[in-house]
């Protein structure tokens, strides 16, 4: 009776396949991850520039974020902010732990 397992040489080369696999995949889709956070500061930098677009008209002046009547989700990536001169209101999304990425002027 022949016995019916697998050898060490089968495994190890299993393993090494799908280990190449995985890192292919890493590489290819870590990019979009970067895209997806980039996107989530684009949305969030919109709903902000709309609604300090709206506060100018009915005050005829911006305001900080503070004062602003919007519901911006908790982001995990960015931190928001609204940078107000006499004439002008700069949104910003700043990521966390690293320099400023994103600003819009209003």
């Amino acid at each position: 009776m022949r016995n019916r397992s697998f050898t060490l040489i089968e495994l190890i080369l299993v393993v090494a396949t799908i280990l190449a696999i995985a890192g292919v995949a890493i590489i290819r889709f870590g990019p979009m991850a970067e895209k997806a956070r980039s996107a989530e500061a684009y949305s969030a930098l919109a709903q902000i520039v709309t609604a300090e677009n709206i506060y100018k008209l009915e005050n005829d002046s911006y305001t900080d974020i503070g004062n602003l009547d919007i519901d911006l989700p908790v982001s995990q990536n960015f931190t928001f902010s609204v940078l107000v001169t006499t004439d002008a209101g700069y949104a910003k999304a700043e990521k966390k732990e690293m320099p400023p990425e994103i600003i819009i002027c209003v």
